[in-house]
């Protein structure tokens, strides 16, 4: 939904030498969340296929399943986890159930029947899995059935969808010209836009092995002497605590306290918690334009000054891990009889491990002890120790310089040549900032520092029109009006990008029945923006489609080489004992989490960024029949080939351009994640923009106006007007793009890239 309020003002002022026109605009739109259309909150994905028998069968492999989006693996209520000996290669107190393989009935408590346990909603005592409409589980972290949407005890991809962020956005802008004398006048140009949004859909933030292993943000270690774990709870856990040694993880010279570990999703602690962004466009553009005698003809001439501005800052409600290990780490105060946070009587969690350093004195001192146990057990007091708001901001700045001058050249005998010439001097400017809390790197969050940086572009650009032939001219080709020639030529000179030259190459044929034929050649190029050379170096979480996964190793452009490629790697690690001797691939089904699970990631700018370079053609005709004044209709073709594009790369692209490649591992994709040791899970993905991607695109362009007289209306007005209408149609015949030449993406008839446009 969209509400839009406009208001427009007009006037002519000093006896019409001048003109004024002044719009305001307000545009406020309307929040939707993922769950609020049905066909987001049916959560349909692609799920194995039960019925196929094996690679060349002619089956599926996959199919759509409905409901399928649920996360089961890491419930909203909680899970206790029993230590276990040996996971990820962790002593045997800290170790935690075989956390990669933490799906049910392994890695959890059971019941007498077998039956996996999770917390109750209310905390208050354990259940079976089977009780909670957990559905099919068909996948290492997604259920399939569990009425994810509805579920208080899984958390679903749609509820943590905006699909529309409201956002208000207030628009003001003027035009002014006037005229300074016969041949000069002076215009002017204000636009100012302040937009707001606020997001409230959240990814929770997962306690669980899975993504972070047994670190800050892993499964947390909690003591049997939890002063929230009820009577019922500890009278399942106590005699099932596997009689290992107790060790001293804290080197404080006792024995660990015997407890559990406890994965919980987090959401109600997480969900309903707004990020913010604003806003501020402002641009201003002073000029000049006229006439002036040349060789004897008239020419035009225009400078001008841009100025512009782009202030945004994007506020997040961050959650500070060290709080959080704080506050669930609780006990009961011997003086008191209040529940606590441990660290009030002189006890640090030792899951905080080297992040210690950050902690602060108000981190102690502020700490509300948490009840992790079940959903919805705390109070809004515990928010508000728990999260925190951290800002960063990016001030974009731009200067440009423009003149330009066109007129009539010398003549030939079909007419005069028509030239064109100008310069362009632009400066833009972008700075990065972070507040105290967004530089301090508090987990789980890395630290994000300031940045600034600037670039210089110069163009200077010449562009002519020749005539070859007219009927005008007394030469005789019977049926055609006029032929001329096109060409334009531009060097760009950018002070971090280089130096590169742009043109075009073109024709035009007319004929006498308002039908004219048209073409070109041109190459272009695209300097690299401020933000995609020095953003700085930010934390996000990406998931990506594995390669090396089962359900994606026998794909790519040419199987085998993604195959050999992906060996390759296990067989190094194996080699550097980082892998068990007798992993393998093909016989262990190897499923890859951050397909599912996003993970730790950075994105960041790139000076090292060149220009991107397209070359294109373009041939087409326009017809004006003379049976039908007004009427224009003119279908084009063209296609485009992009090199050197400036893409944003995504983990999948990252990947399939390494395993993909027959240079294998010389890609520099394949330098941007590593492997997990033991696990051969993805971790670190490093984003970012790349010159890497290569496009093409051809369609056909149709364009319709018709336009003709209107009588005047004898109540308003009784000169005339002008009636008219346009259309126009895009088919697109092709669209695609390699990532290095191997990851290969046809986006024709995607959504968004649909065979017709109009």
């Amino acid at each position: 939904n969209h509400d839009r309020t406009r208001a427009m003002w007009g006037s002519a002022f000093g006896e019409g030498r001048g003109h004024i026109v002044i719009t305001a605009e307000t545009v406020e739109t309307k929040k939707l969340d993922g769950i609020e259309r049905q066909i987001v909150a049916d959560e349909w994905r692609f799920c194995s296929n039960p019925d196929n028998t094996g690679t060349d069968d002619g089956i599926a492999d996959n199919i759509l399943c409905k409901d399928a989006l649920a996360f089961w693996q890491v419930p909203e209520t909680g899970a206790p986890i029993p230590p276990k000996p040996g996971a990820w290669g962790i002593p045997p107190f800290l170790g935690a159930a075989d956390l990669f393989n933490f799906g049910f009935p392994f890695g959890s408590y059971a019941d007498s029947e077998g039956n996996s346990l999770l917390f109750s909603t209310d905390g208050q005592t354990l259940i079976p899995f089977k009780d909670t409409n957990v559905g099919t589980i068909n996948h290492p972290v997604l259920t399939m059935g569990a009425n994810g949407p509805t579920n208080p005890y899984y958390t679903s991809e749609s509820e943590t969808n905006t699909l529309i962020t409201p956002v208000k956005r207030d628009i003001f802008s003027a035009i002014l010209n006037y005229e300074i004398s016969e041949n000069v006048s002076f215009y002017g140009e204000v636009l100012y836009a302040e937009s707001d949004a606020i997001d409230t859909q959240n990814q929770p933030w997962y306690a669980t092995g899975i993504i972070s292993g047994v670190t800050l943000g892993g499964p947390w270690n909690i003591p049997f002497s939890n002063p929230y774990l009820s009577d019922a709870v500890k009278a399942i856990l106590v005699p099932a605590f596997p009689p290992f040694p107790l060790i001293d993880t804290s080197g404080d010279g006792a024995p660990d306290e015997r407890g559990f570990w406890l994965t919980r999703s987090n959401f109600d602690l997480v969900s309903g918690t707004p990020n913010y962004r604003s806003q501020k466009v402002s641009r201003v553009v002073l000029g000049l334009d006229g006439e002036i005698e040349l060789f004897g003809e008239t020419w035009q001439w225009d400078t001008s000054l841009n100025f512009g501005k782009t202030s945004s800052t994007s506020t997040i409600t961050a959650l500070n891990a060290i709080r959080y290990a704080l506050a669930i780490d609780a006990v009961t105060d011997p003086s008191t009889g209040n529940i606590v946070c441990r660290s009030q009587l002189g006890v640090i969690n030792s899951q905080i491990g080297s992040s210690v350093s950050l902690m602060t004195n108000e981190d102690i001192s502020q700490c509300t002890p948490m009840n992790p146990f079940g959903s919805y057990q705390n109070g809004p007091e515990l928010n508000d120790y728990l999260f925190y708001l951290m800002s960063q901001s990016t001030d974009i700045k731009q200067r440009i310089f423009e003149a330009n001058i066109s007129g009539n050249g010398f003549e030939v005998a079909a007419g005069p040549i028509g030239l064109a010439a100008g310069v362009t001097v632009r400066r833009e400017k972008g700075a990065f900032n972070a507040d105290e809390l967004s530089a301090k790197g508090i987990p789980p969050n890395v630290a994000i520092l300031p940045t600034t940086g600037r670039f210089d572009t110069k163009e200077i650009y010449l562009e002519t029109v020749v005539p070859i032939y007219s009927d005008q001219s007394g030469a005789d080709l019977p049926g055609i009006s006029s032929i001329q020639l096109e060409g334009a030529i531009r060097q760009v000179d950018n002070n971090i990008a280089g130096s590169d030259q742009t043109w075009t190459a073109g024709a035009r044929m007319s004929f006498q029945n308002g039908f004219q034929i048209r073409g070109n050649f041109t190459q272009a190029i695209r300097s690299p923006s401020v933000a995609e050379l020095f953003m700085p170096e930010s934390y996000t979480r990406a998931a990506a489609a594995d390669p090396c996964d089962f359900r994606y190793i026998a794909g790519g452009p040419n199987s085998s080489v993604r195959q050999a490629n992906c060996q390759a790697e296990v067989a190094s690690l194996i080699s550097q004992g980082l892998l068990p001797s007798n992993f393998d691939l093909s016989e262990s089904n190897f499923n890859s989490l951050i397909i599912n699970i996003p993970d730790s990631a950075t994105i960041a700018g790139d000076m090292n960024l060149q220009n991107e370079i397209s070359d294109s053609w373009t041939i087409g005709f326009i017809l004006k029949p003379d049976f039908i004044p007004g009427l224009t209709l003119s279908i084009d073709w063209t296609e485009i080939e992009l090199t050197d594009a400036v893409i944003s790369v995504t983990g999948t692209q990252l990947m399939n351009t390494c395993y993909d490649s027959p240079s294998y591992p010389s890609p520099d994709a394949c330098s941007r994640f590593r492997r997990e040791a033991n696990t051969f899970q993805v971790k670190d993905l490093a984003l970012g923009f790349l010159n890497a991607a290569n496009r093409e695109m051809s369609g056909l362009l149709i364009n319709l106006t018709y336009t003709r007289e209107a009588p005047g209306i004898s109540l308003i007005s009784s000169e005339k007007g002008l009636f008219g209408f346009s259309t126009s149609a895009f088919q697109l015949d092709d669209h695609r793009q390699s990532i290095a030449g191997t990851d290969l993406d046809v986006f024709t008839d995607e959504r968004g890239f649909e065979e017709w446009k109009g």
